[in-house]
């Protein structure tokens, strides 16, 4: 079964034994970015930028649970745009940046923190030291390829470097984690998957202790590194691809660069039509969620619309890219665009 995120492939696993060049120069490897959000969340306490637990932080309604449950420990999460937050978590969906212009200027405090969440987003931060003295990147590189449990921090703060640095040396590691994680994966990509089956109870439970076991595997950090440049070239090209032959639909997200790497493609239209092409995509084991995907690129004024979300990784087969493309040129309404 084809899903967002790639099948596991144990033959990976042969990678692991020898490491391989630093994929990002200033990249800390983790566990997760669940491990990721709480270490900047408790380096912000110590700097004093979260002062108790009435702290604030902002997260787009959308944004996955366990993710409010990391934060909630330490200080409040909210989903609301208009009041300040100390820390904005700017999140790219599904790969695609926010608009950065826009999300500043919707911003109700400048002097706020922001944490650019880089799940969908592999190829980093959008911000840069003219726009903000420091930035911080949390990233989930398990979401791309089969890597078990992998997550990063990236940052221009030398201080959280330091402090980091200051007591790393006690991080652990979980093989457990890392094998649950590989299990769980062959259950998503089954045919038969249900997230109501106590296994699913089961795996969301594990994400609670992401962040007691922080240190990345060598074996993980050895796969990514191994096989993530190839990945990416798969992605951009199938995303190239698309672009190509929808951009004058205006059913893609708007871009400021062609040469995307997304974790997925949303394809907006009529509901009526995305269902059917989703009923037929899962039939040939192509498995497509409909959610709503903002189209106007800012967490902070969101213009969610209906959207198709597309797999974009290496398992597709080219024959079934070409599917996808006139799967969707058949069922879109006549007029959505020419041939």
């Amino acid at each position: 079964m084809i899903t967002l995120e790639p099948a596991p492939q144990l033959s990976k696993l042969a990678t692991g034994l020898r490491r391989h060049s630093t994929f990002q120069s200033r990249l800390t490897y983790l566990n997760s970015g669940k491990s990721a959000i709480s270490l900047l969340i408790e380096y912000f306490k110590f700097r004093g930028r979260i002062k108790d637990k009435n702290g604030s932080v902002f997260i787009p309604k959308w944004v996955g649970s366990p993710v409010y449950q990391e934060i909630a420990g330490s200080a409040i999460p909210s989903t609301s745009p208009e009041i300040a937050h100390d820390i904005y978590m700017m999140y790219h969906q599904y790969g695609f940046s926010q608009d950065i212009k826009k999300y500043i200027s919707s911003m109700r405090s400048e002097q706020s923190i922001i944490i650019e969440d880089c799940a969908h987003r592999i190829e980093g931060p959008v911000l840069n030291e003219t726009q903000r003295e420091y930035h911080y990147s949390i990233f989930s590189f398990n979401k791309f390829h089969f890597c078990m449990l992998l997550g990063g921090i990236d940052t221009n703060d030398l201080d959280f470097s330091l402090w980091l640095n200051s007591f790393s040396k006690n991080f652990e590691s979980s093989i457990l984690l890392n094998l649950f994680k590989v299990a769980d994966e062959f259950l998503v990509h089954s045919k038969n998957f249900n997230k109501s089956d106590p296994f699913s109870r089961i795996r969301k439970m594990t994400f609670s202790v992401y962040s007691s076991y922080p240190k990345a595997l060598d074996t993980s950090v050895a796969i990514h590194e191994k096989n993530i440049e190839r990945e990416l070239v798969r992605r951009k090209n199938i995303y190239s691809y698309f672009a190509e032959k929808f951009g004058p639909a205006e059913i893609l997200p708007k871009c400021w660069v062609t040469t995307y790497c997304p974790y997925a493609i949303p394809i907006k239209g009529p509901l009526k039509f995305l269902q059917e092409i989703q009923n037929i995509l899962q039939t040939f084991e192509i498995r497509a969620p409909i959610n709503h995907f903002d189209f106007n690129l800012n967490n902070l004024d969101p213009a969610y619309e209906k959207s198709l979300i597309l797999p974009c990784h290496s398992q597709l087969t080219d024959v079934q890219v070409e599917f996808i493309r006139d799967l969707i040129f058949t069922k879109l309404p006549s007029g959505s665009f020419s041939r």
